[in-house]
């Protein structure tokens, strides 16, 4: 009997899917969308959207990190399944 294959998935790569570019461009819409009131110095505003895009692309960065991780988690556990099912299936012959 034929053991299964199992089946390769490829990581989630957020940063060459477009997804990076469209988070940080909505966290600067967003900033820039805010009216300022009078008496906001407007270039300590462009410094928070600064520091808003930059939390923003690191937290992306952290979420394609961990997708990678449970990609390759995910792939060893089913190569261990796949060589666990193929013991039971020989102990049974």
């Amino acid at each position: 009997m034929p053991s299964r294959q199992p089946k390769h998935s490829a990581p989630l790569r957020l940063g060459h899917s477009g997804a990076f570019p469209a988070v940080v461009l909505l966290v600067l819409i967003s900033t820039l969308a805010v009216v300022f009131p009078p008496g906001i110095d407007k270039e300590e505003a462009m410094a928070a959207v600064r520091e808003n895009s930059e939390t923003a692309s690191q937290s992306v960065q952290k979420v394609a990190s961990a997708s990678g991780i449970v990609s390759q988690n995910t792939q060893e556990l089913d190569d261990n399944l796949c060589k666990l099912l193929d013991g039971l299936r020989s102990n049974r012959a």
